[in-house]
């Protein structure tokens, strides 16, 4: 397994298969062969659903949307309630 490799309950990742970098396997899934890195796995067997993935780009575009938000719940332009 690489770095970051999320894997989800009642996944199974058979014997011998490389799972690349910040990859993501999904509920369910048994993996029988291996998959580059950034990609999204799901399915019996596992197929690859989505490659070459940025994950920086969507944490940076998650944690910028949220200090956006802060920002404007702090000075009082957004309704509290």
């Amino acid at each position: 397994l690489g770095k970051h490799v999320w894997i989800a309950q009642n996944a199974t990742v058979l014997k011998g298969c490389q799972i690349g970098d910040n990859s993501v396997i999904g509920f369910g899934a048994i993996v029988t062969k291996g998959c580059s890195a950034g990609s999204i796995m799901t399915g019996c067997p596992a197929k690859v659903v989505k490659e070459n993935i940025n994950w920086d780009y969507w944490m940076d575009k998650f944690i910028n949307e949220r200090i956006d938000y802060a920002t404007l719940y702090s000075n009082g332009s957004v309704d509290r309630d």
